[in-house]
């Protein structure tokens, strides 16, 4: 729909303006817009810069190569600088396109290049306002949606795990596993784009929340696997079920908040106080272990590495949702 909005109002202004140049006004206008307003800021504004450096690379070589016959001496200079331009400057790029047409075109001159960069400039105008006043979609919305996508995630793994289960479905967790890094992909390419507010409300940057996010992945997986390869190792598993049990829900709970609060739907739980009861859960599994040292034998040493490695894990979990806590509480 921004398409149609952005080619129409091209199309008018320029036939209302300099008819000769409708197309590089329309397609202009068309290549600005992009999937978010952040990214149709960034390439709307290089198309502007391009088509002036581009139009005055373009002009330079009708002055050095004047005649009919230095045509392909032109074009093979106009591309080369602006190409070289273009290398320290990417959004710029669209002056080689810019400077190509002008080496080509000689007989249009210096007028020919003014109205054509002045199309081009308006169409990229014309696409930017089209992308901030149609249906907006700015990258920092975006990202916080796809961070909301990679808490639930978060929780779709945390749903898989159980000490009781005897058949882990393992391709289940693996197809979880591929969404989240294909979403923590889109996100950071997002939160790359972001340019309004790239930040929580006088907090971190998205970079630093997702960071956080993918290190508690991490933390998840390494559970994953720790449940899988000690369970038959654990002694007790009917005692100790209730206390990991504890732990996953309330780990649950509290993502599930996080996930509400970045898709707006809720406000965040102040302070850390909200990442209390997980740390609480593992300090009682932690005790549960202790007494099962205490108890132990030399010929029960696997059962008693089970359970340290099985404790290990579920801190490292507790510490990133701490970590992720800390972070969003630096907001207002």
């Amino acid at each position: 729909m921004q398409s149609l909005f952005a080619a129409a109002i091209a199309y008018s202004l320029m036939q209302a303006i300099d008819a000769t140049n409708v197309t590089w006004a329309v397609f202009a206008s068309l290549f600005a817009l992009q999937a978010n307003v952040d990214r149709t800021l960034r390439v709307g504004v290089g198309q502007i810069v391009g088509a002036v450096g581009g139009s005055a690379v373009g002009v330079a070589t009708l002055a050095l190569f004047p005649t009919d016959g230095d045509t392909l001496s032109r074009l093979g200079l106009a591309t080369f600088a602006t190409s070289l331009a273009s290398i320290f400057y990417p959004s710029t790029n669209y002056s080689i396109v810019v400077a190509a047409a002008v080496a080509l075109e000689p007989s249009t001159g210096l007028t020919g290049a003014l109205s054509r960069a002045i199309a081009i400039g308006l169409g990229s105008a014309v696409g930017i306002g089209v992308s901030i006043i149609v249906w907006p979609r700015f990258a920092r919305s975006r990202a916080f949606d796809l961070m909301a996508d990679l808490v639930d995630d978060c929780r779709d793994l945390l749903s898989t795990l159980s000490l009781q289960s005897s058949a882990v479905d393992g391709k289940s967790t693996d197809s979880i596993h591929a969404r989240f890094l294909r979403r923590l992909i889109d996100a950071r390419l997002s939160s790359g784009d972001a340019r309004v507010r790239p930040h929580l409300k006088q907090g971190p940057t998205l970079y630093a929340v997702l960071d956080a996010l993918e290190t508690l992945w991490h933390g998840l997986v390494l559970l994953d696997r720790v449940m899988r390869s000690q369970r038959d190792a654990l002694p007790e598993r009917e005692t100790l079920t209730p206390a990991t049990n504890a732990i996953l829900e309330r780990a649950d709970g509290y993502l599930q908040q996080v996930a509400a609060y970045l898709r707006g739907d809720t406000a965040l739980p102040e302070g850390m106080g909200s990442t209390q009861p997980i740390g609480d859960a593992c300090a009682a599994l932690a005790k549960h272990i202790d007494a099962a040292h205490g108890a132990g034998h030399p010929h029960r040493s696997a059962e008693i590495h089970a359970l340290s490695t099985l404790l290990f894990a579920f801190e490292q979990v507790s510490a990133n949702l701490r970590k992720l806590a800390t972070l969003l509480d630096q907001r207002e």
